[in-house]
């Protein structure tokens, strides 16, 4: 699909790509010959390639003429995490990643079950076995098949952490445990030379064996043999899961967990497989926004749009739409207005926003900054907790693309973000953090701030997205084939044409 450059603006690496400073300067020009009042510029989120930004531009442009206004949409590099995904779905497939899941899982779930004297339960099969694989399927969640809800709800509020006894037996059982350590034993015999897999010029994976995307240096944690192919030391197995087990357990510990499934995974990547998960990435794709304001306003793209934003008659009225990522990009915007002191003031409306509470705290929480008028469409944390990750492999990640960023590539084990209603709502997360708690106070200082989806509120409150890519599709198939129109879009028409 061509750029319309009327329409669409294409930066790489904050840069002028496909579509210059000239054609941006025509759009504008462009606005103010159509006789429009409203500007609405569009930033798609991340995992999103050129062309479906361009599909995504191309379905919303109509809706937002609909709503009365001029629509720009920035097209900007984050396709690079769509290698990310093909490692995950690997990933998931390795016979490795099942057995340890399987073990970590189990012995996480018989400690939480022991606390609270139920009778702990082991899965010693060699692989995740079917009933679990089936509720996989079904749900994205297999940790349902061997522990309740209501059950992690109670040790979440009496929890116990692994006592010494409990780490030294589950050391023991792992030492000895045939199919595990012959699984790792499998993946050190098929250490290979490093090589890396870059896109964009970004190293997103670094793959030193045909056998699975394990960290190098993990691989070489477990071989006898300096540098290469080695007998593995069962012992330096067994510890090495048990600390991944005891992370999974301390996190019910804390209240961080993100449920059984969904912590079981963070913590075997975060442990074994860092660097090849997509943090590195994620890392640099966030950094495009920043680097789009550099000093030449014909060649970075976010100084040339200030510029034509700072030079818009008075009464225009600027929305800025961000999903997902792209409210870091509107974070960044915000920053640069108030940094270099320019005159624009505009409203914001985020879809599933995955900006870190801390950052969106720096920059929309604070007395001086240049918005008017904010609106969060997000899904309710039930909504969140069912959004697979990856469609194809469930079993890989149960939960929503937010989940995992704040569970992994934000670098942290439960990181805050603003979409997640899960740091909203203090009946669901309860640590003290002060940005968390600045943002629930700004958000419910005003009216109408938030609407969690699914939501069948008054007109410019409803929204019905049930996964983070609904959010900018104007309909979705349902299971029994029907069609649904997303509420979501004709609450944004509603807020763009009479405010909020």
């Amino acid at each position: 699909m061509p750029f319309d450059p009327a329409h669409h603006v294409n930066l790489v690496k904050g840069k002028f790509a496909k579509t210059s400073a000239s054609d941006m300067d025509g759009m504008f020009a462009a606005f103010s010959a159509s006789g429009r009042q409203t500007l609405v510029i569009h930033f798609h989120g991340g995992l999103v390639s050129e062309e479906s930004a361009l599909k995504t531009a191309s379905l919303l442009q109509k809706p937002y003429e609909d709503a009365g206004a001029y629509p720009i949409f920035i097209v900007w590099e984050t396709g690079i995490l769509e290698v990310a995904q093909n490692s995950w779905a690997r990933i998931a497939g390795e016979t490795v990643f099942k057995i340890l899941v399987d073990r970590v899982a189990g012995f996480a779930a018989g400690k939480l079950k022991q606390a609270l004297g139920l009778k702990g339960l082991v899965t010693k099969e060699g692989k995740v076995d079917d009933n679990e694989l089936a509720y996989s399927a079904e749900t994205g969640d297999f940790s349902k098949a061997i522990i309740g809800q209501d059950e992690l709800d109670a040790f979440r509020a009496t929890p116990s952490d692994l006592s010494e006894s409990d780490e030294s037996f589950i050391t023991s059982q792992l030492e000895a445990d045939f199919d595990l350590v012959g699984a790792i034993q499998g993946a050190v015999n098929s250490i290979e030379p490093p090589s890396q897999v870059t896109k964009s010029g970004h190293v997103v994976a670094i793959q030193a064996s045909h056998e699975t995307l394990m960290a190098p240096a993990a691989l070489q944690q477990f071989s006898s043999a300096p540098g290469g192919k080695g007998i593995v030391n069962p012992l330096s197995v067994a510890k090495a899961v048990m600390t991944i087990i005891a992370k999974v357990v301390k996190r019910f510990v804390q209240g961080r967990d993100h449920g059984l499934h969904a912590t079981v995974v963070e913590e075997i990547l975060r442990s074994l497989y860092i660097g090849n998960i997509g943090e590195a990435v994620w890392g640099a794709m966030k950094s495009y926004p920043r680097d789009a304001f550099g000093a030449d306003p014909s060649e970075f793209g976010g100084t040339r749009l200030l510029d034509r934003l700072a030079g818009l008659p008075a009464g225009t009225r600027v929305v800025l739409v961000g999903h997902s990522a792209g409210s870091i990009y509107i974070s960044e915007i915000v920053e640069q207005i108030r940094k270099q002191n320019v005159s624009i003031r505009f409203d914001v409306v985020y879809l599933a926003p995955a900006v870190r509470t801390d950052r969106a705290v720096e920059v929309l929480g604070q007395g001086n900054w240049p918005v008017d008028g904010f609106r969060m469409y997000t899904m309710g944390d039930d909504w969140e907790s069912k959004d697979v990750l990856v469609s194809q492999v469930p079993f890989f990640y149960p939960r929503s693309l937010l989940y995992f960023i704040s569970g992994i590539l934000e670098g942290g084990d439960d990181v805050p973000l603003l979409g997640m209603q899960r740091y909203l709502a203090i009946n669901k997360w309860f640590s003290d953090d002060p940005n968390v708690a600045a943002m629930r106070n700004w958000l419910y200082s005003a009216p109408n701030r938030i609407c969690f989806c699914p939501s069948s509120g008054s007109v410019g409150l409803e929204a019905n997205a049930r996964s983070h890519g609904d959010f900018d599709e104007l309909d979705w198939k349902l299971k029994d084939g029907k069609l649904e129109a997303n509420s979501t879009i004709a609450s944004l028409q509603h807020v763009i044409k009479n405010g909020f």
